[in-house]
């Protein structure tokens, strides 16, 4: 299961995606949170949907999906983030799009091709602190839920989660 495309700007099959990474999340930490957003989309057209898609990632700094934005803000090291996430982009031979390389849609099957440790240390020094930010800026915001999904598929120990895991419907 990849969750990937949860994080692209929505198209038609969005819903049907949502309903579909839910149904593979079965038994997995993801189950809940997956289970509400998708049941959470259910009641909102493509295009309510897509609004916001855009206002909750992309017109907001506090829940942008660049992850080194996160960690780092417009810091020196953020830069240096980008340069090793796109170089373990082209080790694992992870398509990038026009996003940054650092976009969750990036690294969600970039830690899915890592080797436990390495997956391990990336989750805990990067993704799911950054996750956690995120987390916290979208408290009773549909996409909640998703995040919350990302952030306790990948962290590799549930206390790590932070905010967000209660399964906002």
């Amino acid at each position: 299961m990849s969750l990937r495309a949860l994080f692209l700007y929505p198209e038609d099959d969005y819903k049907a995606l949502a309903a579909a990474c839910a149904a593979d999340a079965a038994g997995t930490p993801a189950e809940a949170p997956l289970a509400a957003f998708s049941a959470a989309l259910e009641p909102l057209s493509i295009t309510d949907v897509q609004e916001k898609f855009v206002q909750t990632f992309e017109m907001n700094p506090d829940t942008t999906l660049d992850i080194g934005w996160h960690l780092y803000g417009e810091q020196y090291e953020r830069g240096e983030f980008l340069v090793t996430a796109r170089r373990a982009l082209r080790r694992y031979e992870v398509e990038e799009s026009t996003e940054l390389p650092d976009h969750l849609s990036h690294l969600i099957p970039l830690i899915e091709k890592m080797e436990w440790e390495e997956r391990v240390v990336f989750a805990t020094e990067h993704l799911v602190p950054a996750l956690n930010k995120i987390l916290s800026g979208l408290k009773g915001n549909i996409f909640e839920n998703l995040v919350a999904a990302v952030a306790r598929l990948y962290a590799p120990e549930p206390s790590l989660v932070g905010a967000g895991e209660t399964g906002h419907e």
